[in-house]
């Protein structure tokens, strides 16, 4: 039996909880892409009536879901309904799903659902829409512009200036593969001043900035005042270096609609790139317009900031603790302004009010360094354990931070005993077992390093990192060669071509006398990535090979950008290479 919903329940249980919200890349820098705010109207406000008849084994979970968005159990709702929507292929159904999934951000699932919405509805134009929108956010703009095309095609406006910057971040495979199909486009629609824009973006991005600003002249010539082509076009010919005429259309758009904030902020945004000054003038009419927004009060503070006036800078990072929001960013530059003007109090009160987020481990940082140098461990150790009662959910991170603040000014026995204090809170954790291991090799406890290496390894055996790590100190710390060979052999299969490991590889085969096997890794690890570290070992390798001069070559050059490396100083120590400063 199958049931057809036409009773008043059975009707609302399908009912949208959400409205439909548009999704957005993010902006790009010259251009305001306008995001859609998201909204929640009562359940049921919209009635979503199926296509078909509904099978007996989908009553129930829907009327479940139904049910769990009265209750705002969102999470459960939406399960239920990617299920179902893959079980009843339903457009409407397909649509619910993927509204929901945007509505909770849960980026992925809705793009499970507006894939399946597209394949069952393929000529619902809002589908495609979304469904491109959603590409595009998932960094897969190639993918996205033939559902957009659709649009087009289908006489919608499609946001291909967002697929075009979605491109620029992803490379320049991205750009040329968009680019192209875009010049498809243009032929079909010659008067279409989106995919014009479009093309503008990506060849400014690839530097061809004369075409760029022939297609924003094409866009000129059918609607004079296009804002985005207006900024573009500062922005193209800012990047030409045209000092004198970069803005003159753009301040004359200003000049005939001051009230428009969003396009003086785009004109202060590119002023920073030149003229800081000019910049906060512009900032200040937008903060006047505007006093209880943070985000401006936040960017001018920055220039402020940037143009080393740090009285004023202070005084707007203050207001801005008292608006709503950006209040960890205030923290942190009042602490770096403090900081600068010796006011250790001051910085440390600052830094230490900034919670979780971007600037968390950089503030928390400056805190331990301030304490640590004053050689106050107490209150070094208090701050620690105040964030771990904050943020337990943080405590390994935060347990990692406070030991290597201590290892920085080789306090290693009290880094050690936060390590110790870590594990005992989590034991088994690999990231501190590896931290304490790396702290023991440091002080040539090699019977502990080994054995939280091999705790380690004895959860994970293909951690490569664990096995180059023990791997390369048996070979540099003991003559257990042989073991070391097998266990850094073990991590170059699961990851070949990493330099570290094919250092490691290198350094035992040197250990085992095997010099030009050793030096052809070496060559390689050094070629990918010329780590002081790996130099020392090249060098060495060339010096017991008797390319002495080669060998200097290299160590110089290391040398002149990594001065204090105890690697690089230890090896011309022992060797004293002529004309090299083999340090104290």
């Amino acid at each position: 039996m199958k049931h057809k919903l036409t009773t008043p329940l059975i009707s609302a249980f399908l009912s949208v909880a959400i409205a439909a919200c548009a999704t957005s890349t993010p902006p790009p820098a010259q251009l305001e892409v306008e995001p859609t705010p998201s909204v929640k109207p009562p359940v049921s406000e919209v009635v979503v009536t199926p296509t078909r008849p509904i099978p007996d084994d989908s009553l129930l979970p829907l009327l479940v879901a139904e049910f769990a968005l009265r209750r705002e159990q969102l999470d459960l709702a939406l399960d239920t309904y990617l299920t179902q929507s893959n079980v009843l292929r339903d457009p409407s159904i397909s649509a619910h799903t993927t509204r929901l999934a945007q509505y909770l951000n849960n980026d992925k699932a809705a793009l499970q659902a507006a894939l399946l919405w597209v394949e069952v509805e393929p000529d619902n134009q809002d589908a495609r829409l979304t469904l491109g929108n959603l590409l595009a956010q998932a960094g897969d703009p190639v993918a996205a512009a033939p559902h957009l095309a659709e649009v087009l095609a289908a006489g919608g406006r499609a946001n291909f200036t967002a697929l075009a910057v979605a491109a620029t971040r992803r490379g320049d495979q991205q750009t040329d593969r968009l680019l192209e199909t875009l010049n498809g486009l243009a032929k079909q629609y010659a008067d279409n001043t989106e995919v014009m824009l479009s093309r503008a973006i990506l060849l400014q991005h690839k530097k061809e900035y004369d075409s760029a600003l022939d297609q924003v002249r094409e866009v000129f010539a059918i609607d004079a005042e296009q804002k985005q082509a207006i900024v573009l076009e500062a922005q193209i010919r800012q990047l030409m270096g045209h000092k004198e005429d970069a803005f003159q259309r753009l301040q004359a758009a200003i000049a005939s609609n001051p009230e428009d904030s969003k396009l003086r902020l785009q004109y202060a945004r590119l002023l920073t790139r030149s003229d800081l000054e000019a910049a906060r003038q512009q900032f200040d009419i937008l903060v006047d317009a505007a006093p209880r927004d943070a985000n401006l009060l936040y960017s001018t503070a920055l220039v402020s900031r940037e143009l080393g006036d740090d009285v004023r800078a202070k005084a707007e990072f203050e207001r801005l603790l008292t608006l709503d929001g950006r209040h960890n960013e205030a923290n942190f530059y009042l602490g770096r302004i403090h900081e600068t003007a010796g006011d250790t109090r001051q910085a440390v009160s600052h830094y230490a009010k900034v919670m979780a987020g971007p600037d968390f481990q950089a503030a928390h940082r400056r805190v331990a360094s301030l304490l640590l140098a004053e050689q106050d461990f107490a209150a070094h150790a208090a701050h620690f354990d105040k964030l771990r009662s904050r943020y337990p959910g943080f405590s390994e991170s935060i347990f990692l931070l406070e030991a290597d603040s201590l290892g920085q000014v080789q306090a290693l026995e009290r880094s050690t005993e936060a390590l110790n204090r870590g594990l005992e809170q989590l034991p088994g954790n690999v990231s501190l077992l590896y931290a304490r291991s790396m702290l023991s090799e440091k002080t040539r406890n090699l019977e502990t390093m080994e054995q939280d290496l091999r705790t380690i390894l004895a959860a994970d055996p293909d951690n490569s990192t664990a096995l180059n790590a023990l791997g390369y100190t048996l070979a540099n710390l003991t003559e257990r060669y042989d073991e070391a060979l097998d266990l850094i052999a073990r991590a170059l299969e699961l990851n070949p071509g990493e330099p570290a490991i094919l250092d490691s590889m290198g350094w035992v085969k040197f250990r085992l006398g095997e010099l030009d096997t050793a030096l052809d890794y070496l060559q390689r690890a050094f070629d990918a990535f010329p780590d002081p570290e790996v130099a020392a070992h090249l060098g060495e390798v060339l010096w017991a090979l008797g390319e002495q001069e080669s060998a200097r070559d290299i160590w110089r050059e290391s040398l002149s950008q990594h001065p204090d490396h105890n690697v690089l100083l230890d090896v011309l120590k022992r060797l004293s290479p002529g004309d090299i400063p083999a340090g104290d």
